[in-house]
């Protein structure tokens, strides 16, 4: 058996399958760790306005902090984890939310540097800036990549257009500025991504949200990826450009991150 919270109760049921499923709807993905959900208030905010957009309306009950703590609790996770909290509408149009927890494997700054591959799309896919539940699109991007011995596809479209991964937002460094391409206009505003924008502005660092092209990949000098469960990743190779070095990476190290085993 395991726990699942829904609609307010935090309920036991049969086996489950992982992941959020399909149908018409948005989820997001938490990062946890030591029995609590991190930047929950963020996750909340993103998945309330989403389901306001899809039509859910206002009596939709998501979850607080302490229940998301309860249900960790009752699956035994205290150490890195992930929750997906789900809101999807059922056939009668009734809106209903749940969340699952799950164990996470490798976690944290050790996590080796990811290898990409480029991938076109014809342009940016309609609802970008929501996590919809229908994620073929992206899951078949990855599942290419990993097919040709990488971790995950770098997703740009026709006119060369730096997207976002199948699973991550996308940093680019050249010299002293960081640059992450404008969301929702091209990719997901990740819950991750949101706090390297306030974190890096409060440090001092150069921080832009521009289109990034493709061309711009090869002359960087450090590519990173985000996301609410790895954090932050450094990215060892693109096609062929390849990176040693992560000075800016190394700083979040030495400063911590938000993050399932950071």
């Amino acid at each position: 058996m395991s726990s699942e919270w829904r609609d307010g109760r935090l309920l036991q049921v049969g086996a489950r399958r992982d992941g959020p499923g399909a149908g018409w709807g948005v989820f997001t993905t938490v990062g946890c760790d030591r029995g609590r959900p991190l930047l929950w208030p963020w996750h909340r905010e993103r998945l309330s306005t989403s389901l306001a957009r899809l039509g859910a309306g206002d009596g939709l009950r998501l979850p607080e902090e302490d229940a998301l703590c309860g249900l960790l609790s009752a699956e035994g996770l205290d150490g890195p984890a992930r929750l997906r909290v789900v809101g999807r509408a059922g056939i009668d149009s009734q809106w209903s939310v749940a969340a699952t927890a799950a164990a996470l494997g490798e976690a944290g700054a050790s996590l080796a540097p990811a290898r990409l591959v480029i991938e076109r799309w014809p342009g940016v896919p309609s609802m970008a800036g929501h996590k919809m539940l229908n994620r073929q699109k992206w899951d078949l991007a990855r599942q290419r990549a990993l097919e040709n011995g990488a971790d995950d596809a770098l997703l740009a479209d026709a006119s060369g257009h730096v997207l976002e991964t199948s699973v991550a937002n996308v940093w680019v460094r050249h010299g002293d500025t960081l640059l992450t391409p404008p969301a929702p206009e091209y990719c997901l505003p990740g819950v991750m991504r949101r706090w390297m924008l306030e974190h890096f502005t409060a440090t001092g660092v150069r921080v832009r949200e521009v289109d990034i092209r493709i061309d711009d990949i090869a002359v960087a000098d450090e590519i990173l990826v985000s996301n609410a469960v790895v954090g932050v990743r450094r990215v060892s190779r693109v096609v062929d450009r390849r990176w040693t070095r992560w000075p800016l990476y190394d700083g979040l190290v030495a400063t911590g991150v938000p993050a399932p085993g950071w």
